[in-house]
């Protein structure tokens, strides 16, 4: 059984209501967009997990012409990603449950060429919910499709003096995260790079891991994660 305590979407839907939303920038990531020049050629077909107010999103969709379906669990998210991004024909935001486990909209938009998160798969805490993640992004994969993914690294915590109102990000290890990923994917690349925090006028600066993950050619079973 899965005993992670994720944030549920009302929850979520509070902080974006409250901006409580620390990790927020209005820039796409410097290793992030190394990778997104050196992976993808243009005009693919992206899901991205956990838009926030889209910036990856419309960057992947103004630079690249790829064509990006991005879901949130909060409505809240949802439509302040809209708000600030808009619709267009390249570039599509949807309330959506990644791991749910009935058969949806991604299914049928699948196969994508790639999956892109930033800091949303370290919010699965649990080994479970990782591996249900890893799986649920194989299947959605075209054979040989690519994740890149942007988490918070817990290897490498440096001992910083934090005000006592300012708690950690979500991090995880390499080996929790390469063990919740290698039976479904290849690591192509992984590196450690910054990863800002800001509260209120406090701004800290954690580390992260940026990786690539190319899917394996086995066939993974169409069971929806339990």
């Amino acid at each position: 059984m899965d005993k992670s305590n994720r944030l549920t979407a009302e929850e979520w839907d509070t902080r974006y209501k409250e901006k409580n939303i620390p990790w927020h920038r209005e820039e796409t990531d410097s290793p992030l967009r190394e990778y997104l020049h050196s992976y993808l050629p243009p005009q693919q077909k992206i899901l991205e997990i956990g838009p926030g107010l889209g910036v990856e999103a419309a960057y992947m969709a103004e630079k690249f012409c790829h064509h990006v379906t991005a879901i949130d669990i909060s409505p809240q998210a949802i439509q302040d990603a809209i708000k600030k991004q808009g619709q267009t024909p390249l570039l599509d935001f949807k309330v959506l449950d990644f791991l749910h486990k009935e058969k949806n909209y991604l299914d049928e938009k699948a196969p994508f060429d790639a999956i892109f998160d930033r800091t949303c798969f370290h919010t699965f805490n649990s080994h479970q919910s990782r591996l249900n993640f890893a799986k649920r992004a194989s299947q959605l994969l075209k054979d040989d499709g690519l994740w890149i993914s942007y988490s918070g690294n817990s290897d490498s915590v440096i001992e910083y003096q934090y005000p006592q109102d300012f708690p950690l990000p979500p991090m995880l290890s390499f080996q929790e995260i390469f063990s919740s990923v290698q039976q479904y994917f290849f690591l192509l690349e992984a590196k450690r790079c910054p990863f800002i925090i800001k509260r209120g006028n406090l701004e800290k600066e954690f580390l992260a891991f940026a990786t690539v993950w190319k899917k394996k050619k086995k066939k993974v079973p169409d069971v929806y994660p339990q």
